[in-house]
């Protein structure tokens, strides 16, 4: 599912293949670019065979506009919310991310970079 995702959001041409699995980006890695970082998949209380699965993209930019950030970040909802996209397992899987939220401005002062995280989930079946 993972790779289905950063395929899905390398499509965005802002981040020119600048799509990274959470903590892998380099710290000279040039701005603008995202990482992905999956959560866990709490139960549906309404359906003991099914769960839902989050995941939480992080965008990065250089520390001079929030603007552009608000703008990626609406690429990144319109890229992925309500997409069906499909995974490479044999036989494949579908699923289709929501959107949840777009997170307050963030200071990274660690990288020293401006940074908004947006989330997303999708429901999947328990066995």
């Amino acid at each position: 599912m993972r790779t289905a995702i950063i395929t899905e959001l390398k499509t965005i041409t802002d981040f020119q293949n600048r799509v990274y699995q959470a903590f892998c980006a380099s710290s000279n890695t040039t701005t603008p670019y995202c990482t992905v970082k999956m959560l866990e998949d709490p139960p549906d209380s309404r359906n003991k065979y099914g769960s839902f699965k989050g995941f939480q993209v992080f965008i990065y930019n250089a520390p001079d506009s929030f603007v552009t950030l608000d703008a990626l970040a609406k690429k990144v909802r319109m890229t992925l919310h309500n997409e069906t996209l499909i995974t490479d397992d044999s036989p494949a899987r579908f699923f289709t991310p929501e959107y949840q939220m777009t997170q307050a401005d963030f200071f990274d002062d660690v990288k020293n970079l401006f940074m908004k995280r947006v989330d997303f989930s999708f429901a999947i079946g328990r066995q």
